[in-house]
């Protein structure tokens, strides 16, 4: 019997749920994932007997998937329109049109859904890096706009402490490009996926 572990990432927990032998188990806990494999060896879950589905919401829900996956538990990240679709089918209370771990659960155990496969380490590093460099250069551009209103409106004192912060801003910047270029010298079949 396959137990299945929904996992909803919310702003400032994760909400999880196990479904074994049409019991059911919740809890909350921080986004801490020893927190989330602790609480899971307690209950008895054996993670590479379990499934896991997880509702796709940013950053840390592909954390906790990533994390699951690395322990050999299969992992499906599922929409949360289409969870939301079928807790509205069977008839299961839905409150505001958010879903929650149990609805999760219950639609991984019902529906079966594909398990993911996460993009490879070095993948995942490209676009760590290319996003950081982009909001580096997004964010220097915002300190050399908010310069020229300072200057034009004579704020000389915040003139001086935006000056102090672009040389450093130039390189965090170029330090990222060095990352950059290396993580792709070190992956050339990543090269084609640089921006």
């Amino acid at each position: 019997m396959t137990t299945w572990i929904g996992i909803k990432a919310g702003k400032r927990k994760l909400d999880v749920a196990l479904l074994a032998g049409g019991k059911l188990k919740t809890k909350a806990l921080g986004y801490d994932g020893d927190e989330l494999l602790g609480w899971l060896g307690k209950q008895g879950v054996t993670l590479v007997q379990g499934r896991a589905c997880v509702a796709i919401a940013g950053i840390e829900a592909e954390r906790i998937g990533l994390l699951l996956h690395d322990e050999g538990c299969p992992v499906s990240m599922v929409d949360a329109a289409t969870v939301l679709a079928f807790a509205r089918e069977e008839k299961l209370r839905v409150k505001n049109d958010a879903i929650d771990a149990p609805i999760l659960a219950r639609y991984g155990a019902v529906r079966q859904p594909d398990a993911w496969t996460p993009p490879p380490s070095e993948v995942r590093v490209l676009a760590v890096l290319q996003d950081g460099l982009r909001d580096m250069e997004t964010f220097r551009q915002d300190q050399l706009d908010r310069l020229k209103r300072y200057q034009a409106d004579g704020f000389q004192e915040l003139v001086d402490r935006v000056n102090e912060h672009i040389p450093i801003l130039d390189d965090a910047i170029a330090k990222l490009q060095t990352s950059l270029a290396n993580h792709l010298a070190e992956h050339p079949h990543l090269t084609p996926a640089a921006d």
